[in-house]
């Protein structure tokens, strides 16, 4: 269940079928589901002597918080409720949660007191696709600047729940209590700069085997440990011919680093030969930097020649390559031939140029710049709509699709979600890496799909694993590449 992310609509429509099959008013399933968060709260916060606040809006989310109040208050713990509309606003289960409140302080101020230990967001949760209004606003706008532990229910206010999107300035969550089941919009777009930790409270036991039953389909799904299954398994008696040859065409004056990078990532992931095809008078002895790699001087007719005679398993193009450094007639060439192929950096400007439709094999990985010219949109279009950018793409190309950010996403026949990864990653030459990752399983014998989700969470772990030993910040590309044999050597 962890991995199945829903969108708001689904995650609603569970609800009313969990409701069905387990003979519950909408306001018992809210009840139970304040119970639980309760538990966990009180798991992490157990003094009798914490001041809790709970910010209520005045939907269904509001009515989480006004019983999660009720637990708190019957159980001993100070609480005070701080609601954002006059009780006249309130309908349905969220009025008949305040109608519960009796004995608690209910504040209707903006002010959120000093001595405050754990400030709850339950002001609209999932239900949000506007901006705040102005009273919700200032009030998340208090809770930001306390130093207080900040929790939200389901979705932080201000974060939309199916698209990452933000509205005015979300809620900032050090935790987020997500009910019954994972939203997709917790790990895509802007979600990583207000979720915090995400724990999901998923109520009941057998929700999983309800939406088996019921063959609801997720939005997406996280990518995880598994991936590494879809390394193509080795043999002792391989040699470096059998584990594949990778062809990286790039690295043109003033841009080799880009494929070092990339050629560097292929061997550490695995590939037994890496060739890069360069332009011809900036590589001297020893100036590779990769003792490995062979090199030849770039040409249109050397590459139609190699292509055709299939010399290589898999191609990179694109890292440091220059627009005007292959012609149209080469680049047909690459890109309708049935070698398998990463096309990044330079060689999606190519794609975009010459506007080519539907590709064989190929693994597209745009950051979002590349993918504004791919779909003609503006990147900051892009960002707030990365699914919806991601699904064109694919559409648009017939190709399996990596957009990278902070979340990236992979369109495949399914959609698919990196969680691992963090802010270190935003530093040039990363994309590079990711790029040698993917071609190098190609070269391999993965397949697209299994290239592209196996490499996103190879080049993810990796980063995870540097930061772990010696932290986020300062990070290089290269300090990546050498923490992909603890990746895949699990």
């Amino acid at each position: 269940m962890e991995r199945f992310l829903y969108d708001s609509k689904i995650s609603n429509e569970i609800d009313h079928l969990l409701i069905k099959k387990h003979e519950l008013t909408s306001f018992q399933l809210m009840t139970l589901a304040s119970r639980d968060i309760f538990n966990k709260i009180i798991h992490q916060f157990n003094d009798k002597n914490n001041l809790f606040i709970i910010l209520c809006g005045p939907g269904n989310n509001g009515g989480d918080g006004f019983c999660l109040a009720k637990f708190l208050s019957d159980n001993n713990y100070k609480v005070k409720v701080i609601k954002t509309h006059p009780k006249e606003s309130f309908h349905g289960d969220a009025l008949k949660a305040l109608q519960g409140l009796d004995a608690i302080d209910e504040i209707f101020v903006n002010e959120i007191p000093n001595s405050v230990t754990v400030i709850v967001d339950a002001l609209f949760g999932t239900g949000l696709n506007r901006q705040l209004d102005q009273c919700s606003q200032s009030l998340i706008d208090a809770a930001n600047e306390s130093n207080a532990f900040r929790i939200a229910i389901d979705v932080p206010s201000g974060l939309c729940g199916t698209s990452g999107r933000i509205f005015g300035r979300p809620f900032k969550a050090d935790q987020t209590m997500t009910l019954i089941c994972n939203k997709v919009g917790l790990f895509i777009g802007f979600a990583r700069e207000f979720t915090g930790k995400i724990d999901l409270i998923p109520i009941f036991n057998d929700t999983t085997a309800l939406i088996a039953e019921k063959k609801i389909k997720p939005k997406a799904l996280k990518i995880n440990q598994s991936a590494l299954d879809f390394i193509p398994p080795s043999k002792e008696t391989d040699h470096k011919h059998k584990r594949g040859k990778v062809l990286i065409i790039g690295g043109f004056t003033g841009m080799k680093g880009a494929a070092f990078l990339a050629a560097k990532a292929a061997y550490r992931s695995g590939c037994g030969l890496v060739y890069i095809a360069s332009d011809n008078h900036h590589f001297s002895p020893g100036e590779t930097f990769l003792d490995e790699s062979l090199t030849f001087s770039y040409s249109n007719d050397l590459l139609i020649e190699k292509i055709n005679k299939g010399e290589f398993d898999a191609i990179l193009i694109g890292p440091g390559l220059y627009e005007d450094a292959v012609s149209e007639v080469a680049f047909r060439l690459l890109i309708e031939s049935k070698v398998k192929k990463v096309i990044d950096a330079g060689a999606l400007s190519l794609l975009a140029k010459w506007d080519l439709g539907h590709l064989d094999n190929a693994v597209l990985t745009p950051h979002h710049g590349e993918a504004s010219r791919l779909i003609n949109l503006s990147s900051e279009v892009i960002k707030n709509n990365t699914m919806e950018s991601l699904i064109a793409i694919q559409e648009k190309y017939n190709s399996v699709t990596v957009l990278k950010g902070a979340g990236t996403l992979i369109a495949t026949d399914d959609i698919y979600i990196c969680v691992d990864g963090h802010k270190g990653m935003a530093t040039a030459g990363t994309g590079d890496v990711l790029a040698g990752i993917t071609v190098s399983l190609l070269a391999q014998g993965a397949s697209c799909k299994q290239a592209a989700i196996a490499g996103t969470y190879i080049h993810s772990k990796a980063a995870d694993y540097y930061a772990q030993d010696n932290g986020k910040l300062g990070m290089i590309a290269s300090d990546i590449i050498e923490y992909i044999p603890k990746v895949i050597n699990v």
